[in-house]
């Protein structure tokens, strides 16, 4: 699990650069890896975020802290 958690984590931070240099057929892998589905809302579309990914988007891979304990 831990050795998951490493290599969605490094392509998370890749992402970016691999999005600009990417072909379409490359980047509509990367679109199948990162997202569930998309719904129109309007004119809108609204992806639905796979797991571990959507934990990376709302940033619940880092616990919060109080910040009092010294």
């Amino acid at each position: 699990m831990s050795e998951l958690a490493v290599k969605v984590f490094e392509l998370s931070q890749a992402l970016t650069q691999k999005w600009l240099t990417a072909d379409y057929a490359t980047k509509a892998r990367i679109l199948e890896i990162v997202f569930l589905n998309f719904v129109l809302d309007d004119v809108t579309r609204v992806p639905t975020i796979r797991k571990p990914f959507d934990m990376l988007a709302e940033g619940r891979f880092v616990q919060p802290s109080r910040g009092d304990w010294i």
